[in-house]
Protein backbone atom coordinates (compact mmCIF):
# COMPACT_ATOMS: atom_id res chain seq x y z
CA UNK A 1 0.00 0.00 0.00
CA UNK A 2 1.73 3.10 -1.52
CA UNK A 3 0.19 6.35 0.46
CA UNK A 4 -0.33 8.97 -1.41
CA UNK A 5 1.62 12.20 -1.20
CA UNK A 6 2.39 14.57 1.88
CA UNK A 7 3.35 18.31 1.23
CA UNK A 8 7.09 18.53 2.79
CA UNK A 9 5.73 22.20 4.32
CA UNK A 10 3.18 20.05 6.17
CA UNK A 11 4.98 17.53 8.08
CA UNK A 12 4.10 17.78 11.59
CA UNK A 13 6.09 19.25 14.49
CA UNK A 14 7.20 17.57 17.68
CA UNK A 15 4.15 18.39 20.60
CA UNK A 16 6.81 19.07 23.25
CA UNK A 17 5.44 16.60 25.47
CA UNK A 18 8.82 14.56 26.19
CA UNK A 19 12.19 14.90 24.45
CA UNK A 20 13.38 12.10 22.59
CA UNK A 21 17.01 12.15 22.16
CA UNK A 22 18.48 9.90 19.32
CA UNK A 23 21.18 10.26 16.34
CA UNK A 24 20.33 9.90 13.23
CA UNK A 25 23.42 8.44 11.21
CA UNK A 26 23.79 7.94 7.32
CA UNK A 27 23.98 4.35 6.86
CA UNK A 28 26.94 3.48 4.30
CA UNK A 29 26.91 0.34 2.71
CA UNK A 30 29.79 -0.84 3.78
CA UNK A 31 29.21 -0.61 7.30
CA UNK A 32 28.45 -4.14 8.29
CA UNK A 33 27.62 -3.42 12.15
CA UNK A 34 24.68 -0.89 11.37
CA UNK A 35 23.70 -2.83 7.84
CA UNK A 36 23.47 -5.77 9.89
CA UNK A 37 21.14 -3.60 12.76
CA UNK A 38 18.74 -2.25 9.85
CA UNK A 39 18.24 -5.97 8.70
CA UNK A 40 17.06 -7.10 12.58
CA UNK A 41 14.98 -3.87 12.48
CA UNK A 42 13.48 -4.89 8.96
CA UNK A 43 13.18 -8.61 10.53
CA UNK A 44 11.23 -7.76 13.29
CA UNK A 45 8.94 -5.53 11.55
CA UNK A 46 7.67 -7.89 9.21
CA UNK A 47 7.28 -10.37 11.86
CA UNK A 48 4.76 -7.83 12.91
CA UNK A 49 3.56 -6.53 10.28
CA UNK A 50 3.70 -8.85 7.49
CA UNK A 51 3.82 -12.25 8.92
CA UNK A 52 3.29 -14.53 6.12
CA UNK A 53 5.54 -12.22 3.77
CA UNK A 54 8.95 -13.61 2.55
CA UNK A 55 11.86 -12.77 4.69
CA UNK A 56 14.34 -10.85 2.78
CA UNK A 57 17.77 -11.67 3.03
CA UNK A 58 20.30 -9.00 4.56
CA UNK A 59 22.46 -8.82 1.30
CA UNK A 60 19.14 -7.84 -0.40
CA UNK A 61 18.55 -5.54 1.93
CA UNK A 62 22.00 -3.95 1.93
CA UNK A 63 21.72 -3.79 -2.00
CA UNK A 64 17.77 -2.38 -2.18
CA UNK A 65 19.08 0.49 0.62
CA UNK A 66 21.96 1.50 -1.75
CA UNK A 67 20.39 1.28 -5.21
CA UNK A 68 16.54 0.81 -4.67
CA UNK A 69 15.04 -1.46 -7.22
CA UNK A 70 15.35 1.43 -10.24
CA UNK A 71 18.32 2.88 -9.81
CA UNK A 72 17.36 6.05 -8.82
CA UNK A 73 19.76 8.00 -5.82
CA UNK A 74 18.29 6.63 -2.77
CA UNK A 75 19.66 7.83 1.15
CA UNK A 76 19.46 5.59 3.91
CA UNK A 77 19.13 7.04 7.34
CA UNK A 78 19.27 5.42 11.01
CA UNK A 79 18.22 6.59 14.52
CA UNK A 80 19.93 5.22 17.66
CA UNK A 81 19.85 6.42 20.85
CA UNK A 82 22.66 8.86 21.77
CA UNK A 83 24.41 6.66 24.11
CA UNK A 84 25.56 4.42 21.67
CA UNK A 85 22.24 1.88 21.70
CA UNK A 86 21.32 -0.05 18.79
CA UNK A 87 19.37 1.09 16.23
CA UNK A 88 15.64 1.32 17.01
CA UNK A 89 14.63 2.39 13.12
CA UNK A 90 15.62 3.86 9.66
CA UNK A 91 14.45 5.58 7.02
CA UNK A 92 14.65 5.54 3.28
CA UNK A 93 14.59 7.98 0.61
CA UNK A 94 14.66 7.73 -2.95
CA UNK A 95 15.24 11.05 -4.73
CA UNK A 96 13.93 10.28 -8.35
CA UNK A 97 16.59 11.91 -10.94
CA UNK A 98 14.52 11.69 -14.68
CA UNK A 99 11.62 11.83 -13.73
CA UNK A 100 8.83 12.97 -11.21
CA UNK A 101 12.02 15.56 -9.87
CA UNK A 102 9.67 17.23 -7.51
CA UNK A 103 8.72 13.68 -5.66
CA UNK A 104 10.68 11.81 -2.94
CA UNK A 105 9.30 8.02 -2.01
CA UNK A 106 9.81 7.54 1.76
CA UNK A 107 9.94 4.28 3.49
CA UNK A 108 10.25 4.02 7.28
CA UNK A 109 10.67 1.26 9.04
CA UNK A 110 10.91 0.45 13.35
CA UNK A 111 10.60 -2.11 15.70
CA UNK A 112 7.14 -2.72 17.15
CA UNK A 113 8.28 -1.27 20.44
CA UNK A 114 10.00 1.75 19.07
CA UNK A 115 6.37 3.00 17.44
CA UNK A 116 4.90 6.16 19.29
CA UNK A 117 8.75 6.64 20.88
CA UNK A 118 8.87 9.75 18.50
CA UNK A 119 11.56 8.00 16.36
CA UNK A 120 9.16 7.78 13.57
CA UNK A 121 8.53 11.49 14.09
CA UNK A 122 12.16 12.25 14.39
CA UNK A 123 12.83 10.04 11.02
CA UNK A 124 10.01 11.69 9.01
CA UNK A 125 11.02 15.37 9.88
CA UNK A 126 14.71 14.27 8.84
CA UNK A 127 13.40 12.60 5.05
CA UNK A 128 11.56 16.32 4.67
CA UNK A 129 14.58 18.04 5.25
CA UNK A 130 16.98 15.77 3.11
CA UNK A 131 13.63 15.93 0.03
CA UNK A 132 13.78 19.63 0.53
CA UNK A 133 17.48 19.93 0.28
CA UNK A 134 16.96 18.44 -3.58
CA UNK A 135 14.75 20.39 -3.96
CA UNK A 136 11.38 18.04 -3.56
CA UNK A 137 8.04 19.59 -2.51
CA UNK A 138 6.37 15.70 -2.01
CA UNK A 139 7.49 12.80 -0.14
CA UNK A 140 5.26 9.71 -1.09
CA UNK A 141 5.24 6.89 1.97
CA UNK A 142 5.53 3.88 0.85
CA UNK A 143 3.94 1.04 3.41
CA UNK A 144 1.45 -2.10 3.97
CA UNK A 145 -1.97 -1.12 4.72
CA UNK A 146 -2.73 -1.65 8.45
CA UNK A 147 0.58 -1.24 9.69
CA UNK A 148 2.32 0.51 12.01
CA UNK A 149 3.65 2.66 9.27
CA UNK A 150 0.42 3.39 7.85
CA UNK A 151 -1.65 4.49 10.88
CA UNK A 152 2.07 7.31 11.25
CA UNK A 153 1.94 8.29 7.83
CA UNK A 154 -2.05 8.85 7.74
CA UNK A 155 -1.37 10.97 11.23
CA UNK A 156 0.87 12.72 9.57
CA UNK A 157 -1.62 13.47 6.99
CA UNK A 158 -0.83 11.35 3.81
CA UNK A 159 -3.69 9.75 2.40
CA UNK A 160 -4.25 6.35 0.73
CA UNK A 161 -2.64 6.30 -3.12
CA UNK A 162 -1.66 3.27 -5.16
CA UNK A 163 -2.89 -0.13 -3.65
CA UNK A 164 -1.13 -3.30 -4.54
CA UNK A 165 -2.42 -6.33 -4.06
CA UNK A 166 -0.57 -9.89 -2.59
CA UNK A 167 -2.78 -12.97 -3.06
CA UNK A 168 -1.21 -16.16 -1.05
CA UNK A 169 -2.05 -19.58 -1.90
CA UNK A 170 -1.66 -21.85 0.96
CA UNK A 171 -0.47 -25.32 -0.46
CA UNK A 172 -1.56 -27.30 2.45
CA UNK A 173 -5.37 -27.21 1.62
CA UNK A 174 -5.18 -28.19 -1.57
CA UNK A 175 -6.60 -31.33 -2.47
CA UNK A 176 -4.35 -34.57 -3.16
CA UNK A 177 -3.97 -34.48 -6.56
CA UNK A 178 -4.63 -31.28 -7.60
CA UNK A 179 -1.22 -30.36 -8.76
CA UNK A 180 -0.99 -33.49 -10.64
CA UNK A 181 -4.01 -32.89 -12.54
CA UNK A 182 -3.08 -29.05 -12.87
CA UNK A 183 0.34 -30.12 -14.58
CA UNK A 184 -1.47 -32.98 -16.63
CA UNK A 185 -4.03 -30.16 -17.87
CA UNK A 186 -0.59 -28.06 -18.57
CA UNK A 187 1.27 -30.12 -20.23
CA UNK A 188 -1.56 -30.93 -23.03
CA UNK A 189 -1.82 -27.74 -23.87
CA UNK A 190 1.19 -27.07 -24.44
CA UNK A 191 1.65 -29.71 -26.42
CA UNK A 192 4.26 -28.99 -29.24
CA UNK A 193 5.75 -25.92 -27.83
CA UNK A 194 9.44 -25.72 -27.55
Amino acid sequence: DHLGQVKINSVPRPAGAGLVVMRILRVEPGDATVLRQCHEVAEAARVADDPFGPPESARVLRTFLAEGWEGNPCETWAAAGEQGEAIAGWCWLELPDKENLDNAVLMIVARPDAWGSGLERALLRHAAQRARASGRSMLTPACRAGTLASRFFRSAGATPGLTEVRRVLDLRKAQPGQFTALRETAAAAAAGYS
